[in-house]
């Protein structure tokens, strides 16, 4: 992904140091940037205020970068896109908004990457009953109206008389809290916006319940009949499987490439020459096609190899070797997962985030 260049000077929203040449000259309150600046401002370190998409940096193990982006180019409900120009104003506003959120939060802390999505929906739902209500700015929202209407309104985007979840309310919902905790900067903006707290007797969790007619529910978990089967095959694939899998791709590594080896020969009087093996990929794929035609799975209780030998496997699927070694280690690293997980109960995130190794001080797995 490209990362956007960053100019003119302004690259904060708060420091308010004088314009007269000392340290710090040259920067502005955000609110206080014109259109061509605000479109040049650095919103995030892999985006710029004027780019189609704000994208945050995503840290969190196993997630995309896609989910720390917002696409200011939605599809709203009507069909329409948040950056045609019948909704110039409804995006403006968003923008702004979501700008203050990133660099000026009236709570101290903005938003975290993978919330970026969550802001999209909740701009997604508000804007599109704007748009519904010819309504342009949140000076001329009436948060009451709009929590009446979220029956219908949600009803009508189902379509397929699906029920209404607790989470469609909740996003639906989304930005209007933040209509009003930010009203203060957005007012010095020129953005109107809310003139009482929509939420001070109830909060958006009360209306979630009340205006939902799909209660939540768990997962329940899996039956038996399923669970048994599972973790004994996972038990199996980590017992003599996954050694035999770690000694295959000890190999595939090439410890050799690039290192003296000796090699028989009937020119020398020992038999044996010594010369550097190769470490081109030529080299590589050959000495991997020897070892893997020669390897041998071991056997288990029925005194017969677990897997056939990977040459016969490609006679007999069409599999190339290679690939085959890659579909055992899927297998083998999907039982790890799924072992894991279902003895701890972590998510896949977590799971992705522990270091791999042994801690030379403890003996225990790194970050236990």
């Amino acid at each position: 992904m490209k990362i956007s260049s960053i100019s003119p000077a302004p690259t904060t929203a708060i420091d308010l140091t004088p314009l007269d040449g000392s340290r710090g000259s040259g920067y502005r309150p955000l609110w206080e940037l014109t259109p061509s600046e605000f479109a040049e401002f650095a919103i995030t370190p892999l985006s710029k205020g004027g780019d189609p998409v704000w994208t945050l940096p995503v840290t969190t193990p196993g997630a995309r970068w896609s989910d720390g982006s917002l696409n200011w180019s939605m599809e709203l409900f009507n069909g329409t896109r948040l950056n045609d120009p019948e909704n110039a104003k409804r995006q403006g506003w968003a923008k702004k908004l979501m700008a203050l959120l990133l660099h000026a939060p009236s709570k101290g802390e903005p938003p975290a990457a993978l919330s970026m999505p969550t802001f999209q929906r909740g701009f997604k739902w508000l804007i599109s009953w704007m748009a519904e209500r010819c309504i342009h700015t949140p000076g001329e929202l009436s948060p009451e109206e709009y929590i009446e209407d979220l029956p219908r309104y949600i009803a009508a985007v189902n379509r397929d008389d699906e029920e209404i979840s607790e989470a469609q309310v909740r996003r639906a919902l989304h930005i209007i809290p933040f209509l009003w905790s930010e009203r203060r900067l957005l007012h010095k903006w020129g953005v109107p916006s809310l003139t009482h707290d929509p939420f001070r007797d109830q909060g958006i969790h009360h209306y979630g319940k009340t205006i939902a007619t799909k209660l939540n529910g768990w997962i329940p978990p899996l039956p038996d009949e399923v669970a048994i089967p599972l973790f004994n095959k996972v038990a199996w694939w980590l017992g003599q499987p996954a050694d035999d899998v770690v000694r295959l791709l000890e190999y595939v590594e090439d410890s050799l490439a690039g290192m003296e080896v000796e090699v028989l020969t009937p020119m020398a009087r020992s038999g044996v020459r010594k010369q550097k093996a190769g470490s081109g990929q030529r080299a590589r794929n050959a000495r991997a096609s020897r070892f893997l035609a020669e390897f041998r799975f071991s056997s288990l209780d029925d005194n017969k190899p677990w897997h056939v030998a990977l040459d016969e496997a490609f006679e007999l699927g069409g599999t190339l070797p290679q690939a085959q070694v890659k579909i055992l280690f899927d297998a083998v690293r999907d039982a790890c997962a799924i072992c894991v997980q279902g003895m701890s109960g972590i998510r896949i995130s977590e799971l992705l985030g522990i270091e791999a190794g042994i801690d030379a001080l403890t003996g225990l797995p790194k970050g236990v």
